[in-house]
């Protein structure tokens, strides 16, 4: 799934990974895979599961909201 080896940062192959699940699978509202989700899921640090949100944060895909982190913004 992910390629370790590549040029491509891997915050940025998961950042696609995520966005494809947003697109296909939540609505609005719906809570997205946590950073610690993402750590163990894609065997990843921790700040690279940050900088993967942040990616679906800058795209309007996703917002946090306090005590529920991260929140599908829109489907697509």
């Amino acid at each position: 799934m992910l390629n370790r080896e590549g040029a491509r940062y891997l915050y940025l192959q998961i950042s696609e990974v995520i966005r494809s699940r947003i697109i296909a699978e939540l609505s609005p509202g719906d809570v997205v895979i946590s950073e610690a989700g993402i750590q163990r899921e894609f065997n990843v640090a921790r700040t690279t599961a940050r900088r993967a949100i942040r990616v679906l944060r800058n795209q309007g895909l996703v917002h946090t909201r306090q005590g529920q982190g991260d929140i599908c913004q829109r489907s697509g």
